[in-house]
């Protein structure tokens, strides 16, 4: 792990770098997303200083939480991992969903909460009926749409959402990459794309406050199964002499997981 003593990970360069604390040492770097809203910030604090505050007591440190938002408009994940590869993020604190070929690529901790997908139809080509994620694999011509090219435009917030288009649906649908909360303004409320696929939570809360601006036509579903979501640190690993710290802060971070969802439960 990134913060046990005498660890050292290579970066892109494929050069060694140390990484390690010592008792002089004042901040730990924590990242998240700049690009968000309600509660997602709120939640990204609290899990910011709880670690930080039980990093302290477990190893006798007096580290302040240095939180970072960084912008992930080129790619949500892949600006992420790349901070926490060059050692710009000790710990990446954003509620980044798990799956398999992500872990192949950073090491996550326990999760720290869970949602699930879903989506936002917009009132474009309402000759179109897009009710569920399977209707935007149905045959269109060109003349059954606006910009007449017979797509049914995909608008996905991460490569996460895009994998569950492409997987089932990539020959009947324009994939639009949007990496910031001003696609739903730009693109849905604009009317030029049919649907955006996020997280249900976010796209909840957006459509509760837009429902009216987004047009009698629109529509907001969740779909699929849940996933869960939590922190993660460079895999990039390649030697450690503090092997004992390193298994105690695996076991304090879950420790962390379980308090923090027990304090967002209350709240």
């Amino acid at each position: 792990m990134i913060l046990a003593a005498g660890i050292k990970f290579i970066s892109k360069t494929n050069k060694f770098t140390k990484c390690h604390f010592t008792k002089s040492q004042t901040h730990i770097n924590l990242c998240h997303e700049a690009e968000n809203q309600y509660p997602w910030m709120d939640l990204f604090k609290i899990v910011g200083e709880f670690i930080t505050k039980n990093l302290n007591k477990r190893y006798s440190l007096n580290l302040l939480p240095n939180i970072i938002q960084m912008d992930t408009s080129q790619g949500y994940f892949e600006t992420l991992q790349q901070a926490s590869d060059n050692g710009q993020c000790d710990i990446v604190i954003s509620a980044v969903n798990h799956n398999d070929e992500r872990a192949k690529q950073v090491q996550f901790q326990c999760p720290y909460g869970s949602s699930s997908p879903g989506f936002i139809r917009s009132s474009l080509d309402p000759n179109i009926k897009i009710q569920n994620l399977k209707d935007i694999n149905q045959t269109i011509t060109k003349n059954d749409t606006l910009f007449g090219d017979g797509k049914i435009k995909v608008i996905v917030y991460s490569d996460y959402y895009e994998s569950l288009i492409l997987q089932k649906y990539s020959n009947k649908v324009q994939i639009i990459h949007a990496f910031t909360g001003d696609a739903l303004e730009d693109l849905i409320i604009a009317r030029k794309a049919h649907i955006y696929i996020g997280d249900v939570t976010d796209l909840y809360i957006w459509f509760t406050k837009n429902k009216e601006r987004c047009g009698s036509d629109c529509l907001f579903k969740g779909f699929d199964s849940p996933y869960v979501f939590g922190t993660f640190v460079t895999n990039r690993i390649v030697t450690s002499y503090g092997a004992a710290i390193t298994l105690n802060f695996n076991l304090l971070l879950l420790t962390c997981c379980v308090m923090i969802a027990m304090l967002l439960f209350v709240q």
